[in-house]
């Protein structure tokens, strides 16, 4: 098994057909999980929409996706070595949406930091179809139910749990040191919640080839 960095394109197919959210995301990292010459996994990263004054802009774990059967513990495996192959220090937050059964356990299982919750989030329903608040801002320049409501949308709405906030480190021990201290005063720590989880899976699995050339990484 090898990771590899990719082009955001190629995690296309994955976001819209394998992952839960079954949408597009911006990504300004992305890893291939390779096996046998062919990507059987993606993992991105991003610029977090969510403002944090940290000396460092985070980056936001945004997407994590594998095909089935492949190892109890490789998605654990699989952040630990993307966050090694990181290329820069930085500070990394990623999230568990308990509205979707998850509480974080591939965090927990590779030492982030819980931080509790981030605050609670509508599921909003636009004519019937659900759209994420940034496809709403991208569509009709705004997200505000009212200002919605005036375009002659039929809008309703669930309210969300906060999702369970994770932060993790990358860079050189002294600097992931500073990182560290940097959120806990901010943020603090709490212990890791607690629950049963739910997996969500197209089962479809994608294989996407790759020459065996172009793969440059480290084994695990």
């Amino acid at each position: 098994m090898e990771i590899k960095k990719i082009n955001p394109v190629d995690c296309k197919e994955w976001l819209l057909t394998k992952h839960y959210a079954k949408r597009m995301t911006p990504i300004n990292k992305a890893f291939g999980l390779v096996i046998n010459n062919s990507i059987v996994g993606v993992c991105t990263f991003a610029i977090p929409a969510s403002r944090f004054e940290f000396s460092l802009q985070p980056y936001e774990l945004n997407r994590l996706v594998v095909n089935e059967n492949l190892g109890k513990n490789i998605l654990s495996q699989f952040v630990g070595m993307c966050l090694r192959e990181f290329g820069e220090s930085a500070i990394i937050v990623s999230y568990a949406d308990e509205n979707y059964g998850h509480h974080g356990y591939i965090y927990q299982a590779t030492n982030w930091i819980y931080t509790g919750r981030s605050s609670a989030e509508k599921r909003m329903f636009v004519n019937g179809q659900e759209l994420h608040r940034r496809t709403l801002y991208d569509k009709y320049g705004t997200s505000s139910i009212p200002e919605l409501e005036k375009l002659g949308l039929n809008i309703t709405y669930n309210k969300q749990l906060g999702k369970h906030r994770y932060f993790q480190f990358t860079g050189t021990k002294k600097d992931s040191k500073i990182l560290k201290e940097e959120v806990i005063l901010k943020y603090g720590t709490q212990p890791y919640p607690k629950g049963n989880n739910t997996r969500y899976d197209s089962g479809n699995d994608i294989k996407i080839n790759i020459k065996p050339k172009a793969v440059q990484t480290s084994l695990f």
